[in-house]
């Protein structure tokens, strides 16, 4: 699996379509202060994959996802930033997603803090 790209600011100015285009990969969204997670403090507070990630990270910043808890930290004064990993042809998103919430989940105790999902209600 190739590396995590350098982290990158989120500001006003930052455009992830041009930025990043239209690759497939997977992607982390950090903060720049810790979050308390149950093993160790960590700063990934999400992890997702795409087809097209600078697409996927426009969506985020511009509020079309159904992320509440991202999109709040978007929206703070807390300094957010991306990486990517960029899919050659063997590699698949899904398993590259599934490999990095492992690893997390294993270092800190818990998946990233904007993952979690809230449980549905039965009727």
């Amino acid at each position: 699996m190739g590396n995590w790209t350098k982290k990158r600011l989120y500001n006003k100015d930052f455009d992830p379509k041009s930025h990043y285009g239209s690759d497939k990969g997977i992607y982390k969204i950090m903060v720049g202060k810790n979050i308390p997670y149950p093993k160790k403090s960590g700063k990934t507070i999400y992890l997702g994959k795409s087809g097209n990630l600078g697409k996927r990270l426009d969506d985020h910043i511009n509020n079309r996802t159904r992320k509440p808890g991202l999109q709040a930290y978007l929206r703070s004064n807390t300094r957010v930033y991306f990486s990517i990993k960029r899919v050659n042809k063997h590699q698949r998103r899904q398993a590259m997603e599934t490999d990095e919430l492992q690893k997390h989940q294993k270092i800190y105790g818990m998946i990233p803090i904007c993952n979690l999902r809230k449980e549905k209600t039965r009727r």
